[in-house]
């Protein structure tokens, strides 16, 4: 036994400063390393085998969301029905009671509750401004914030959160 592991280990010690040069053939060729590929070979080869976790992997996760393309969609509506001024339609998409918030200037912004549909349609030209009419026409749908108060629209203007019994989405509040 000892005979026949002197030479396998001169064999190795030999090996060290030169290696055995690989030859590959189709059946145990690798692919080659992201550093030796151009960078858009990099680009697609990381895009066909990263993919994200969809059972788990939502934008709006974070403000209570489950389907972000329900999110998405949403906005877009109220988009479009706040740009032709269908206050009927803006009112059914906000979830009340609502918090309007007004600074006025102050460090200390003022708060009053929207309680209802009748209440908003009562103030919507004081709560659907220019300024914010602005924003959400200006929103890009790719920088959308999301935490544990919900979905920002603009520079914080509008909060939507989903309801927490029907998990409806809606607006929850807005600031001014």
């Amino acid at each position: 036994m000892k005979k026949a592991l002197i030479p396998i280990l001169f064999a190795l010690a030999g090996c060290q400063n030169n290696p055995a040069p690989v030859v590959e053939t189709a059946e145990t060729s690798t692919p080659p390393t992201a550093a030796k590929m151009p960078e858009k070979e990099v680009a697609k080869a990381t895009a066909d085998t990263v993919k994200p976790n969809t059972a788990t992997a939502h934008r709006f996760a974070a403000g209570g969301f489950e389907d972000d393309a329900a999110v998405l969609a949403f906005i877009k509506t109220l988009q479009k029905n706040v740009a032709t001024a269908k206050k009927d339609a803006v009112a059914d998409m906000v979830n009340y009671p609502m918090s309007l918030n007004q600074t006025n200037g102050s460090s200390k912004p003022k708060r009053t509750e929207i309680k209802d549909k009748a209440a908003f349609l009562a103030k919507y030209d004081d709560i659907i401004s220019e300024k914010l009419k602005t924003a959400l026409k200006n929103q890009d749908m790719t920088d959308i914030f999301a935490r544990d108060q919900g979905v920002m629209l603009g520079n914080g203007d509008i909060w939507l959160a989903p309801d927490s019994k029907t998990k409806k989405i809606g607006v929850v509040a807005v600031n001014k």
